[in-house]
C-alpha cells in the first residue's frame, strides 16, 4: 500500500543517514568502546559468545522495533490520515533533532576538547542526548502512522526502542565514562537527559 512504501522511504531515508554518519565517524577508530568492555568478560568461544550475545540479541530487538514497519500493512481505520499525518511531523521532528545533534557532537569533537570541556551549546544544551531523543522520536513517528491501521501495538516497538537506549546500551554507557567528570556532573545536574527542556537554572530562575 502506500502508507507501507512512506514508512519504507522514511526507514531507508534514516537508515542511509545514519549508516553514512557511523561510517565516516568509525572509519579510522578501534572497535567500539563498548564491544571491547563485554568481549574482555567473556571466557570461551569469543565468536560463538558474540553470535548469541551480540547478533542474535540484536536481530531480536531489530525484529520488535522494527514491528510498526510489519503492522503498517494491515487494512487502514476511519481516522488513518489523521495518525499517518500525525505521525510524519513527529517523524520530521526526530529526524531533525537526530541529524542536528550528531552535526553539533561531530563538529565539537573535530575541535579537540580537553577532558574538562563538555558540549553544552545549541542543542545539547537542552538535552545530555538529543540524537537519542531523536532516533526514539522518529521511531515513535513511525509507531504512530501504524497506529492508522487501528492496531496499537505499533507503539511497542519505539517503546522497546526507548527503554534499550534509556537504561541499557545508550545513556548509562556515555554517562558512566564521566561519572569523575566535574565538568559533566554539573551539566548533567542542569541539563535533562533526553526530552529538550530549559536548563534547570533557567527554569527556576
Amino acid at each position: 500500500s502506500w502508507l507501507t512504501l512512506l514508512i519504507a522511504g522514511l526507514v531507508t531515508v534514516w537508515a542511509a543517514r545514519l549508516t553514512s554518519h557511523i561510517a565516516r565517524r568509525n572509519s579510522q577508530r578501534p572497535e567500539d568502546p563498548r564491544y571491547v568492555a563485554i568481549s574482555e568478560k567473556w571466557q570461551g568461544n569469543l565468536w560463538l559468545r558474540a553470535f548469541f550475545s551480540i547478533y542474535l540479541l540484536q536481530g531480536g530487538l531489530i525484529w520488535a522495533i522494527g514491528l510498526p514497519i510489519s503492522l503498517a500493512g494491515q487494512s487502514l481505520s476511519e481516522n488513518a490520515s489523521l495518525y499517518i499525518v500525525a505521525g510524519l511531523i513527529v517523524w520530521i521532528v526526530g529526524f531533525t533533532f537526530e541529524s542536528i545533534g550528531d552535526r553539533q557532537l561531530k563538529n565539537y569533537l573535530a575541535s579537540k576538547p580537553t577532558k574538562n570541556q563538555v558540549l553544552d551549546t545549541g542543542l545539547w544544551r537542552y538535552s545530555r542526548h538529543p540524537n537519542y531523543f531523536g532516533e526514539i522520536f522518529l521511531w515513535y513517528g513511525i509507531g504512530i502512522m501504524a497506529c492508522s491501521t487501528g492496531n496499537l501495538l505499533s507503539l511497542i516497538g519505539p517503546t522497546i526502542l526507548y527503554i534499550t537506549i534509556r537504561y541499557f546500551s545508550g545513556v548509562p554507557p556515555i554517562e558512566n565514562k564521566r561519572c569523575n567528570n566535574t565538568a559533566y556532573q554539573a551539566y548533567k545536574a542542569r541539563t535533562s537527559v533526553l526530552i529538550p527542556l530549559p536548563p534547570r537554572a533557567a527554569r527556576l530562575g
